[in-house]
């Protein structure tokens, strides 16, 4: 059964599941972070799940920076140096990434907040991530604005940094070789697993892509593709109307059970282990979100904690109930004896 949206439906819908799923349209992009500096010298890191190929050569990339009706310290700081850097967001690094999208002060850095290290190539004055696997350093090359007010802000690639493993004798990247991670929506990430490479395509190579061969010959004649020879003498089995009847016990019965049975088997695997891949990267991240919050006591364990957000985005753990005070209330949390934070409803601290 499927969902249709229709223009009114579309305007209708709450406001963060409409969020979710007009973020979630357009599919897997790729998640990178982007480095910048103002004249200051304060460095700032954000991810991004929008940037684009926009050319060969001249080499360009291009990002959608949301509308600036609010501080985006990414776009002044491009504004001020006229140059940034885009890094791969890889497995390793995923949670710290994802926090770079809190709300920092312009002198705070999401470098040291996260614990990324700053690399500097070459004369280059924006900093790269240290741990990517891939990095390009961009100089800027201007904006389009876009109805919406969001830009499109476009960088002339002049250095690219990378791992030895990641590229290949031509030129192409095995970006599943280091880890490197895609994103839908706001908040999911993937690992991509390489499926198959095609060649360039042509007109002429359709019929063979879609099991469409000339036929050159009738099926009565009997001839061997790879010897490019008439074999019928050679068989070990008749190849005409008047041979011998073959018969064979009929397994097919069996080997559709088996298969079935065999499918259904590693269907349900696979989706136990999906869930529970799910589930301890949804505990990571978690986790990775109290520790990084702010608290000045010693959690215990087996004690549930509370985490809250202040007005300017900073988040802190506390052992006051939601119910006792007016803060915006995160999430509440058991500590077990691994020192694992594990999440809980409300009604269990009722």
């Amino acid at each position: 059964m499927n969902l249709y949206f229709n223009k009114e439906d579309i305007e209708k819908l709450d406001k963060r599941f409409k969020v979710n799923l007009m973020n979630s349209l357009s599919g897997y992009k790729s998640a990178n972070l982007i480095g910048s500096i103002n004249s200051k010298g304060n460095t700032n890191l954000a991810i991004f799940s929008s940037v684009i190929h926009l050319g060969s050569d001249p080499a360009l990339m291009g990002f959608i920076q949301r509308p600036t009706s609010v501080p985006r310290d990414t776009y002044n700081n491009i504004q001020e140096n006229g140059c940034f850097t885009i890094n791969q967001v890889h497995k390793n690094i995923v949670g710290k990434a994802h926090y770079t999208s809190v709300r920092f002060e312009e002198d705070e850095s999401e470098f040291q907040a996260l614990q990324l290290q700053e690399e500097y190539l070459q004369d280059f004055i924006a900093p790269f991530v240290k741990e990517s696997f891939v990095k390009i350093g961009l100089q800027f090359e201007g904006e389009h604005l876009l109805s919406n007010g969001c830009r499109l802000i476009i960088g002339k690639i002049i250095h690219i940094n990378l791992d030895k493993t990641v590229i290949k004798k031509d030129g192409s990247l095995q970006l599943e070789a280091v880890d490197t991670i895609a994103v839908s929506g706001l908040d999911q990430y993937y690992l991509g697993n390489f499926q198959k490479r095609y060649p360039y395509a042509k007109r002429h190579d359709i019929k063979q892509q879609l099991k469409m061969p000339k036929k050159e010959r009738p099926d009565n004649v009997v001839y061997d593709e790879e010897t490019k020879k008439y074999d019928a003498a050679l068989k070990k089995y008749g190849t005409s109307v008047g041979a011998p009847l073959i018969e064979f016990e009929d397994l097919g019965n069996w080997k559709r059970m088996g298969s079935q049975k065999v499918n259904h088997h590693l269907e349900t695997r696979y989706l136990k282990i999906k869930e529970q891949y799910q589930e301890v990267l949804e505990l990571y991240t978690w986790n990775q979100r109290v520790y990084n919050s702010k608290f000045n006591f010693e959690p215990l364990t087996g004690s549930i904690y509370h985490l809250y957000q202040k007005e300017n985005g900073e988040e802190f753990l506390s052992q006051i109930p939601p119910e006792d005070w007016k803060k915006t209330h995160v999430g509440s949390f058991k500590l077990d004896l691994d020192r694992v934070f594990i999440k809980v409803d409300d009604s269990e601290f009722e």
